[in-house]
């Protein structure tokens, strides 16, 4: 019976060593095999103190994967939005593409003009730089497009791979739950070193977290808690269009079961990994980018539209828009459950845009007659710190002005809006792109002040008239006939003069006057539409505002004419370069409600902002890649083969083995001898 049992046990013991050489062997085949886990023979005793089997155990740390796969996701959420941004940084810091340089030039070129006025080249050449700065603007806000429609390849991309990821993992957690190495034939470790490649995969596009079973199945979370892989099923991660903003998209994640129409939306915050840093990237870098290039370039053009239409042209007309802004509206975006049926649209207030802001806008319907504008972030949510402003329509007026913010509302039918309402309008974000050139006449440009002034030959005093400024040509201005209208000022004169009080007479082409006593000779048209009611010259500010400086005697006279062949006139191209130097541009709806910043300097914003973004996303991928290097090092540890190991391994196993053959033979001959003493 002894010798019986000896055998037994040499069996069992040559079967077990023979497993762990063969373990060994396979970790020794698998060294280059990156998605390889190492496995040690693990004995397994019976309850009488015999050897039952040798079990192959996985040799891996579940919390350091698990660390190394968050590693994993941060370097790809870094990764992700930092190739995006690089391309965008390069093309900002590049010269020979950059707006600002063009902007420059087309100011060089109108101070160019401005030293020959009635110089057609040099005239021909703004209106060059002119179409070459809108050019490169509508270049570069189609690159930002472009940018836009990238991004969204790249997660719709992703979003396949996850779902083909999610459904690989679904298929092994059901073969790792319900099959069986010894019945089906196959390896349950290889299987879940497949799994665990998968999630390595997945961790590269999206941030999980997963959770275990008491089966060899695991469920896999999104982020925000949203199921992707449950122990028996899986969930499909979809694209979706934004809401209210169609363009923007956006992801959910839906049930594969037909019958289980369950869906949840998944915000871009709560993604991480590489798609978190595309949607990252699109949303505090590419749009808020490409509305500020829109604001500035809209900035640019009104404030020259506006400049030269305060000129006079070669052909002594009153000065056109340089840019044509007429494709530059834009539709209100209508909020899910919106119960009316109004269509309102957003334009820049042109001529009195300088409180546009580059922010999107919230409209919603507080009343029957009321509308309420806040600037908004890109799902339509108020930008903490941003005045409302509250715009009447009762007057059943379809155009609304709202100066608070530079734009105007329109709609055939504003009582169309039900109460409540919301629209989120987006007049700056992709605009640039349609702002065009609208003169190819180089006389057209008004380098003139339609207004010259003269001081009377037989003055006694020592009063000069200086005109203040031209602040519009509604008012004062025959367009048509090239003249001043029959209400404008046409002269000043100061009838008496007594102590420190002037009479003065404000003279009309008309023929009518207007006198009023004053201490001051400042701003006179004012004065004088101070003194009636109603102002005989118009709204403020009026449209040509004159002053006297130094004493005048009475009796003195002073004239304003329109300023006919005025060729060799630069002074509204002066004003012109002037608004280079100027405030032009609102800084944001929250810091301001007055511009702020130049064009150089709102350029400049952007190209510090996207340069700020990659050097700090250089950083934090650094960062992020020494982490993943040294928790995958951890890993490599733990779990990868080292052949100086296995190779001990071998020796051990094999003189193991040999020592349980010699048991067997041991017991043979103990056998045979007592067969022998037997017989």
């Amino acid at each position: 019976m002894a010798s019986f049992d000896l055998l037994s046990k040499g069996q069992n013991a040559i079967l077990a060593h023979q497993r762990a050489l063969q373990i060994t062997g396979q970790n020794i085949n698998n060294i280059n095999n990156p998605g390889y886990v190492r496995e040690r023979p693990e004995y397994i005793g019976n309850e009488y103190g015999g050897l039952r089997n040798v079990e192959s155990r996985r040799m891996i740390d579940e919390y350091i994967f698990g660390q190394l796969n968050r590693s994993r996701m941060d370097t790809s959420f870094q990764q992700g939005r930092l190739d995006q941004a690089q391309p965008l940084d390069s093309l900002l810091g590049n010269t020979e593409s950059s707006i600002n340089q063009s902007i420059t030039n087309f100011f060089n070129s109108v101070q160019d003009a401005n030293n020959d006025p009635s110089s057609i080249t040099n005239r021909q050449v703004v209106l060059s730089e002119a179409d070459g700065m809108m050019t490169r603007i509508n270049d570069f806000s189609r690159y930002l497009n472009d940018q836009e429609t990238i991004v969204n390849e790249r997660v719709r991309d992703s979003v396949g791979q996850i779902n083909t990821i999610a459904e690989n993992i679904a298929d092994l957690n059901n073969e790792l739950k319900f099959g069986s190495s010894a019945v089906k034939g196959y390896d349950a470790n290889a299987l879940k070193n497949q799994r665990d490649q998968e999630l390595e995969k997945l961790s590269e596009l999206v941030d999980f977290t997963v959770v275990p079973s008491d089966s060899d199945a695991i469920q896999i979370n999104l982020k925000n808690g949203s199921p992707l892989v449950l122990k028996d099923g899986r969930y499909n991660v979809i694209t979706t269009s934004g809401a209210p903003d169609t363009g923007r998209i956006q992801l959910g994640i839906e049930s594969t079961n037909s019958g289980d129409p369950t869906t949840f939306s998944l915000k871009s915050d709560s993604l991480g990994s590489a798609i978190g840093g595309y949607l990252d990237y699109r949303d505090n870098v590419l749009l808020p980018t490409q509305r500020r290039v829109g604001q500035m370039a809209l900035r640019v053009a009104d404030v020259m539209n506006t400049q030269n239409q305060k000129g006079m042209d070669l052909d002594n007309q009153l000065g056109s828009k340089l840019f044509d802004l007429s494709q530059t509206g834009v539709r209100g975006l209508d909020f899910a459950g919106n119960q009316g049926d109004a269509n309102i649209n957003v334009k820049l207030l042109e001529g009195n845009s300088e409180q546009l802001t580059s922010d999107n806008l919230l409209i919603e319907k507080v009343d029957a007659d009321t509308f309420r504008v806040t600037a908004a972030d890109g799902e339509g949510n108020p930008i903490a710190g941003a005045e409302p402003v509250e715009v009447d329509f009762s007057g059943g007026d379809t155009a609304i002005d709202v100066p608070e913010y530079g734009i105007q509302l329109s709609s055939n039918d504003f009582s169309a809006a039900a109460d409540g309402d919301k629209f989120l309008a987006k007049p700056t974000e992709d605009i640039a792109k349609d702002i065009a050139i609208a003169i190819e006449r180089p006389q057209d440009l008004a380098l003139a002040s339609p207004i010259r002034v003269a001081n009377d030959n037989g003055n006694k005093g020592e009063a000069q008239i200086e005109l203040e400024g031209i602040n519009g040509t509604s008012n004062f201005f025959d367009k048509a006939n090239r003249s001043l209208a029959d209400g404008a000022p046409i002269g000043a004169a100061i009838n008496s003069v007594s102590g420190g009080t002037y009479n003065v007479s404000i003279e009309r082409k008309n023929g009518s006057a207007i006198t009023f006593d004053t201490n001051s000779l400042e701003n006179l048209v004012s004065q004088a539409n101070a003194q009636q009611t109603p102002a005989p010259f118009g709204d403020e500010p009026v449209d040509v505002e004159f002053s006297l400086s130094g004493t005048p005697e009475a009796g003195d006279s002073f004239s304003l004419e329109y300023n006919t062949d005025g060729f060799d006139d630069n002074r509204n191209g002066l004003a012109l370069v002037e608004t280079q130097r100027e405030a032009q541009v609102r800084r944001s709806a929250v810091d301001n409600d007055q511009p702020t910043l130049t064009f150089a300097e709102s350029y400049s914003r952007v190209v510090s902002d996207v340069g700020s973004f990659v050097a700090q996303g250089q950083t934090r991928l650094q960062s992020a890649q020494a982490i993943e290097a040294q928790n995958q090092a951890m890993y490599e540890a733990k779990s990868g083969v080292n052949l100086e190991e296995e190779a001990a391994n071998l020796i051990q196993f094999e003189r193991a083995y040999n020592a349980a053959a010699r048991i067997i033979t041991v017991a043979q001959r103990t056998f045979d001898s007592l067969l022998n003493a037997v017989g």
